[in-house]
């Protein structure tokens, strides 16, 4: 989920920053948006524009790289484990 809100963001024509404490997470969500925006653009539904911008994302593990944000959206999975921790 985190990684289709970063994609809509960067697309919209954000700058977006995708932080996850797992790096492994991080390349998964990336490989995400790399398949999709692809095929969006090989569609004809991303213009190049867009499909440039979700190439720009960034990755982080470290929160504090969010300090300077204007907003921060917390897509954190939807297990007890994560929300009760």
């Amino acid at each position: 989920m985190g990684n289709g809100i970063a994609q809509t963001a960067a697309t919209s024509g954000y700058d977006v920053v995708m932080m996850d404490v797992v790096p492994a997470q991080l390349e998964r969500g990336m490989a995400a948006i790399r398949k999709s925006v692809d095929k969006m653009l090989e569609k004809e539904k991303l213009s190049t524009v867009q499909w440039q911008a979700a190439q720009k994302i960034e990755t982080t593990s470290t929160l504090a790289d969010a300090a300077e944000a204007d907003l921060v959206i917390e897509a954190v999975n939807l297990t007890k484990t994560y929300k009760m921790g």
